[in-house]
């Protein structure tokens, strides 16, 4: 019996190989897998045969790296300086009102705060004659300040002067309307 004739025993035989890998799935491509041929050399019979099997092989996909950001608080927090102060903002004494009769009396509360003037406003399509705004304090005092203007388009705002250091709390404006004329005031 020949030697050639038998096949050669199964520890002698070349064993295919797979590669051991940890699996890695990620959803969002969807990878093909790699065909590789694989050569197996069989040295029997005398003759020198070459047999390829395809293996398939799982691709290694990675996740990517997320780096977020961190909110580093800035070093110096913005302090008002020394002379920053805050604007005092207008207080509407009366809203568009017309002035039917010869008279209107405003009471303020008690005081306007720091205003520095008061500020008659047109409001409406005609137009409002103001004589004099009479101001009286908190103390019964009274101070009359003469206006003779007419408020209209051509006329929208009248500015008038406070004293500093008074409480006012009535104002009583003398004068008239026309047909849709109105007045507005505003402590500013």
């Amino acid at each position: 019996m020949s030697i050639h004739s038998h096949p050669a025993p199964a520890a002698a035989r070349p064993q295919a190989r797979q590669e051991q890998r940890a699996i890695i799935r990620d959803h969002r491509d969807t990878a093909r897998p790699v065909v590789r041929a694989e050569r197996h050399d069989r040295d029997y019979r005398r003759e020198r045969t070459i047999i390829q099997r395809p293996v398939y092989v799982r691709p290694i996909v990675t996740r990517p790296i997320i780096q977020r950001s961190v909110y580093v608080a800035p070093a110096a927090y913005w302090t008002p300086s020394s002379s920053y102060t805050v604007a005092p903002q207008p207080i509407q004494l009366l809203s568009p009102t017309s002035l039917a009769s010869d008279q209107l009396a405003i009471d303020t509360g008690g005081s306007l705060g720091a205003a520095t003037a008061l500020e008659l406003d047109a409001a409406g399509g005609g137009s409002t004659y103001v004589s004099q705004v009479v101001l009286v304090d908190a103390y019964g005092g009274t101070q009359a300040i003469p206006v003779n203007q007419v408020l209209s388009a051509q006329n929208p705002s009248i500015q008038l002067p406070l004293s500093s250091g008074s409480s006012i709390v009535r104002v009583i404006i003398d004068g008239h309307s026309d047909w849709g004329g109105q007045l507005a005031m505003r402590a500013l």
